[in-house]
């Protein structure tokens, strides 16, 4: 059976730099899709043109709805679609969607409404239960699912054989079973203009995901791979697909994400890369899962400019009983000196407050800083998904929530473009800290970090812009001004930036002169 479907990337304002970047989960999306025989189209709304259309000038609401209208035009321009698929990457997304959902509901063209993306698999059924106008959300990788709820799109009846997704059945929420979906080759990421007409060096950041890997493990050329040899090739899938998009674009920045965390993996990087002789500017996440640390220079030889260390905080007795991150601190501060004595930027993954922070935890962490001195960090608040054991025993860990307050604060994403509170964005309550005091202490951490040298930067990867942008040791100031464009829609200072950005990453065009035609050369050729 050949279905037709659109991905549609929407993003919630204000928008983050992740937006403007290539979606390479739609992207695997469709071409698993077209691999399969079906019809597929990627409407991606997170470019520069979109902000300029849909930009500030108006009422946020009004704003809301131009866009719905344009997304509503381009489906009824189409013919009649099977399904459609919002991605959710934030919560701001999130609220776009169940914006969008009631119109596309009642589109003659819409047949089925599905929700996928990071935001989403975090939440599963209490993500479909807030939004009503959907029929179910995908939880595992789009690429994987995709096909198998297209085969099975009319019958839903037997869509309990979809893996990893969430529907409902006679009034109630039905989960699929949590098992691999893949049976041999997997698609790689398609980036073709006629199927993702959005993506271009003039509207996106050519800075591109690459990784992870969740269903793959032997190699079979690229634009695909199978699953022969468990664990094996994951280097070489990734230097392929940063080889094939950069030949295409004349020149690429990536992020991998799809690295294990041991420094073995991030060795085999280094070594894929060298010996193929690639070097393309990347970032990717480190983790210090082994005592070796002569990875770091070769990652710098490979053309490595930052590395992030998730380090939640310099509490070793927060490391062990609140987070379970199961490294000691002493070797925490060893791979971040040893990255930073080897020429790459670190950035440090700080988790704060958590209920069990205090004065204590919080000297502790300003030591961390004080004798590793990261480039940059970035501070996140604890965040609870479904399943995980926070949200299994949340008392035990300091929480308050119920599953009634995380619906409603899923709820009110919709309502949230108007502006919200600190307490609008916690779906929980933490033991011993009010709304205020979290404001406090976090102002207060982000002040100290000042003070020591440590840059407050949102991303790994944004820090990485800064520094091939021209900004290196102010990525604080560039991560500050880029958000700021995002939030206010200033279409022309993010072109600035976006421009500036995508020409240090082209490769130099080498341009020969032409010498006119001579007899006197014509001996050893002309």
């Amino acid at each position: 059976m050949t279905t037709r479907s659109i991905l549609v990337h929407l993003p919630g304002f204000p928008l983050e730099p992740a937006h403007l970047m290539p979606q390479r989960d739609l992207a695997r999306a469709a071409s698993a899709l077209l691999a399969d025989g079906h019809w597929t189209r990627i409407l991606d709304y997170g470019t520069l043109s979109s902000i300029e259309t849909f930009s500030i000038q108006n009422a946020r609401r009004s704003r809301k709805e131009d866009r719905t209208a344009h997304l509503l035009a381009a489906i009824a321009a189409l013919p009649p679609l099977d399904f459609t698929v919002l991605y959710v990457r934030t919560r701001s997304d999130f609220g776009e969607a169940l914006h969008v959902g009631r119109k596309l509901r009642a589109h003659k063209r819409v047949s089925r409404l599905f929700l996928a993306g990071p935001f989403v698999t975090g939440f599963g059924g209490l993500s479909l239960l807030a939004a009503e106008d959907f029929d179910g959300v995908i939880k595992g990788d789009p690429a994987g699912v995709f096909p198998f709820l297209a085969s099975r799109i009319t019958e839903p009846a037997e869509w309990s054989a979809v893996p990893f997704l969430v529907y409902r059945e006679d009034g109630r929420i039905r989960t699929t079973q949590q098992r691999s979906p893949c049976d041999g080759w997997m698609p790689g990421p398609i980036y073709d203009s006629a199927v993702y007409p959005a993506l271009s060096r003039e509207e996106k950041i050519l800075l591109f995901p690459v990784g992870p890997f969740p269903y793959a493990s032997g190699v079979s050329g690229f634009g695909g791979w199978h699953t022969r040899q468990p664990g094996a090739g994951v280097a070489c899938r990734a230097r392929e697909e940063m080889e094939a998009v950069a030949k295409a674009w004349g020149g690429a920045a990536f992020h991998i994400s799809g690295l294990s965390p041991g420094v073995s993996c991030q060795e085999n990087m280094a070594r894929e890369l060298l010996e193929h002789g690639c070097h393309f500017p990347f970032s990717a996440r480190a983790c210090p899962g082994s005592e070796a640390l002569h990875a770091y220079p070769m990652l710098r030889r490979a053309g490595c400019e930052a590395l992030h260390f998730e380090v939640y905080t310099g509490s070793q007795r927060l490391q062990d009983d609140f987070y379970g991150s199961g490294h000691g601190m002493s070797r925490i501060e060893a791979h971040v000196g040893a990255c930073r004595g080897a020429g790459i930027p670190a950035h440090a993954g700080l988790t704060y407050p958590c209920p069990h922070d205090d004065y204590h935890t919080l000297e502790e962490t300003l030591r961390f800083l004080r004798r590793c001195r990261p480039e940059t960090a970035s501070l996140e608040l604890p965040g609870l998904s479904e399943g995980g054991r926070w949200w299994q025993h949340p008392g035990a860990y300091g929480f308050r929530v119920s599953q009634r307050s995380v619906l409603r604060w899923l709820k009110a994403a919709a309502c949230r473009s108007r502006g919200g509170t600190m307490t609008s964005e916690l779906p929980y309550r933490m033991r011993g800290w009010t709304v205020g005091r979290i404001m406090e202490a976090r102002e207060r951490l982000g002040e100290q970090m000042q003070q020591l040298g440590v840059a407050r930067c949102g991303t790994v990867y944004t820090a990485m812009m800064a520094k091939l942008s021209g900004y290196g040791g102010d990525e604080g100031a560039y991560d500050f001004m880029l958000s700021s464009l995002l939030a206010r829609g200033d279409v022309r200072g993010l072109r600035s930036l976006v421009d500036e950005f995508n020409a240090s990453v082209m490769w130099p065009v080498r341009r020969l002169g032409r010498l006119a035609y001579t007899p006197a050369l014509e001996a050893v050729g002309n």
